[in-house]
């Protein structure tokens, strides 16, 4: 057991080496996909691993199939959930999404917003030059990152706060793009 310990240990401090955070990352801001995606994601990889670990001479070739199917449908749920953040400071933000690399933008960057009200939640997009940030109301620490945006925004483009429409309970913080 202390052996998997070490092992684990080491192999962390690897990682940490190899792939150095910058400071906004070590901030702890950060914007997420819901929890439930990686738990998701999780589950749906291990299942199909202890499924052909214990039983797999008993299988038929078309559980061998499904279990293929639901250990990629996990993985991919787990890399979604690993690739999309938004980290963000007192500074600027920056955004890294599946297949792109890390942008960096400062918040006067911002040209503007649009929501949209569905069953599930509140639907954002965040435009910026050349990119546009999808935010949902069930992500992690959506709301925070909205509002702190908005009000750097608004200091620095001097923007009275007060004069742009906004609902903060549908996550429309800022006006729509011209």
């Amino acid at each position: 057991m202390a052996l998997v310990l070490g092992m684990c240990w080491g192999v962390d401090q690897l990682l940490k080496k190899l792939f150095p955070k910058d400071a906004r990352q070590q901030s702890g801001k950060v914007v997420r996909l819901p929890r439930r995606t990686a738990i998701f994601g999780v589950l749906l990889t291990f299942f199909p691993v202890a499924l052909e670990l214990n039983s797999a001479r008993s299988l038929e070739w078309f559980w061998h199939l499904a279990a293929a199917v639901v250990l990629l449908l996990g993985a991919w749920l787990l890399w979604q959930y690993f690739s999309f953040s938004v980290y963000y400071d007192d500074v600027g933000f920056t955004y890294r999404n599946l297949g792109r690399r890390a942008q960096d933008f400062r918040y006067e960057d911002i040209l503007g917003q649009r929501s949209l009200l569905t069953r599930a939640g509140v639907n954002s997009t965040l435009y910026l030059p050349g990119c546009e940030i999808p935010i949902y109301s069930a992500m992690q620490g959506a709301g925070d990152f909205l509002q702190k945006a908005f009000y750097r925004w608004c200091e620095a483009t001097g923007t009275d706060p007060d004069s742009v429409e906004n609902n903060p309970q549908y996550l429309t913080w800022f006006p729509e793009p011209k």
